[in-house]
């Protein structure tokens, strides 16, 4: 959808009373939307529609501006619906349901909704074939979701957006014959089909880079089932310290000048291409682009990828143990407990 079209969307959902907005924003479609307007143009007082929706019309937040149906610009109360929640095949690629309502002034949901289940013989089956292969019973209207606060939120915080991404995901090149300064590998942009458009058209950034900034950052096709795999390398043009990240004059003015020479080839290209507003200024910097750059970097308070870490705590029973561990309980299997439970009884002495 065009930018100009979802702005038109959502203003003509905020004109109804239809738009969710906030977290809900991106489960919202035309479907609602749809059916309002199709009652505005078409439909008399008194007058019944049924449309074939998503499951989601009959209990999730984002079409609840549809249920209570008191819409800015008309009336309508939904008096009856079937549910299909992948219970007819085939069908639709997702569940769906019929809502039935009425341009009047909005009462209480139904209590219940005819589900409908079968299988049928093709996707677009007649009437009659229907019929004999589709179920009816009725069942009560599906309540709303309750969406809790997990008990494992605050073991887990956002990690670093890095974008674009071949700016700052490298690859090492070969530096010849007499091999590369390991305090300033030679690198290269990393490409690959998950970069945007116009980042993808444009050549990858090439140079060599202090090796302070050059870290591991894992992404999605770094974890595999229960495990994690190499991680790629990426520029992080955040100091040791864990200031904010330099752009290219603020790590030229700090000695970093081979990350200033990588920077000014990305900030160059940045802004050559990135959108720019109606008084021709660039709609954002390139260090603003990336978020949570400070993550990637470990420090004496945050483990790697930023994440807090405990501390660890030596043996004070035992003098001569240098044995270091970081939880007092053990929650392991087979031989791994074992082990575990002699080093968490030794933390326990």
């Amino acid at each position: 959808m065009a930018p100009a079209v979802k702005r038109d969307v959502k203003a003509m959902c905020e004109a109804r009373g239809l738009w969710a907005g906030g977290k809900l924003a991106t489960q919202q479609d035309l479907s609602a939307l749809f059916l309002v307007r199709a009652a505005e143009l078409y439909l008399k007082p008194g007058g019944s529609v049924a449309m074939v929706m998503p499951y989601a019309v009959l209990n999730r937040p984002a079409y609840k501006g549809l249920r209570d149906g008191a819409c800015r610009t008309v009336s309508l109360g939904l008096v009856a619906a079937w549910a299909m929640r992948n219970d007819v095949r085939p069908l639709f690629p997702t569940s769906s349901c019929v809502v039935f309502a009425r341009r009047e002034l909005p009462g209480p949901l139904p209590a219940t909704v005819t589900a409908l289940a079968g299988t049928l013989a093709v996707r677009d089956a007649r009437e009659a074939e229907a019929a004999g292969a589709i179920s009816a019973a009725e069942a009560p209207w599906p309540p709303a979701p309750r969406f809790g606060e997990s008990h494992y939120r605050k073991l887990f915080v956002q990690g670093a957006t890095v974008v674009p991404r071949r700016f700052f995901l490298v690859e090492r090149r070969d530096a010849g014959p007499l091999g590369a300064n390991p305090d300033e590998p030679l690198l290269r942009g990393r490409t690959g089909a998950l970069d945007k458009a116009p980042w993808r058209d444009l050549p990858p950034p090439e140079g060599r880079v202090e090796r302070v900034f050059v870290r591991p950052l894992l992404l999605g096709e770094s974890i595999a089932p229960f495990r994690v795999v190499a991680p790629v390398e990426a520029v992080i043009p955040v100091p040791p310290d864990g200031r904010a990240p330099l752009d290219a004059a603020g790590a030229a003015r700090e000695g970093w000048r081979r990350l200033a020479g990588w920077l000014e080839q990305c900030e160059e290209k940045w802004e050559q291409h990135t959108r720019r507003g109606a008084d021709g200024k660039a709609l954002m910097a390139l260090q603003n682009a990336s978020t949570s750059l400070e993550r990637c970097v470990a420090s004496s308070r945050r483990g790697r990828s930023g994440w807090p870490t405990r501390k660890r705590e030596r043996c004070s029973r035992r003098p001569w143990c240098a044995m270091r561990t970081p939880f007092a309980t053990t929650s392991f299997i087979g031989s791994h407990r074992r082990r575990k439970a002699k080093r968490t009884s030794c933390s326990g002495c």
